[in-house]
């Protein structure tokens, strides 16, 4: 019985959740343009990918080095 009361709970839990993700969305209450709200206009902070070469493990040579 209680097994029941805590999956229901959970059930409900999570079905808030979603409805008020739902919600939001289709408000447009929520003040960002992803799902941590931060404000768009702002520079991003993050660097761009790096390039890294990685060595040929094959053992076999390119063609180019002739």
């Amino acid at each position: 019985m209680l097994e029941n009361i805590i999956l229901w709970l959970i059930i409900t839990i999570a079905a808030i959740f979603c409805g008020r993700t739902i919600y939001r969305t289709l408000t447009g209450k929520s003040k960002g343009c992803g799902s941590c709200s931060c404000d768009c206009s702002e520079t991003p902070t993050s660097s761009p990918p790096l390039q890294q070469s990685f060595p040929d493990l094959t053992g076999k040579k390119d063609k180019s080095d002739n």
